[in-house]
């Protein structure tokens, strides 16, 4: 991947089109590479334990709109289990449930700081 890829106008990294965010997604500012760096050092010093888990289903099924597969592992349940998807009650869920949390993490925060 080219670094100019992955990083906005001005060097802003790209993460989220180069934006910190905060508030639960309420409040952001344009951050630079550098400065994404320092942050993701500072979060990775303060973790024990960082555990990411797959999408639970594939877009197809839970008609998410943030799903990045090129960012992701690939989901549990896969396009063409829709019988899969309705039997476990997924199906039964609002939409924007899936949006909301596209990802779930388990995250131990280091008692050592």
């Amino acid at each position: 991947m080219n670094v100019d890829e992955l990083c906005g106008v001005d060097n802003a990294w790209w993460g989220v089109r180069g934006q910190m965010r905060d508030n639960f997604n309420h409040s952001f500012e344009l951050i630079s590479e550098n400065d994404h760096l320092k942050n993701s050092q500072q979060v990775e010093a303060a973790l024990e334990l960082y555990w990411e888990l797959p999408p639970i289903a594939d877009p197809s099924l839970t008609h998410q709109t943030r799903y990045d597969p090129f960012r992701t592992s690939p989901p549990l349940i896969k396009h063409g289990q829709k019988g899969l998807f309705k039997k476990l009650g997924l199906s039964t869920l609002d939409k924007d449930v899936f949006n909301g949390y596209t990802q779930m993490v388990y995250l131990k925060i280091s008692q050592n700081l």
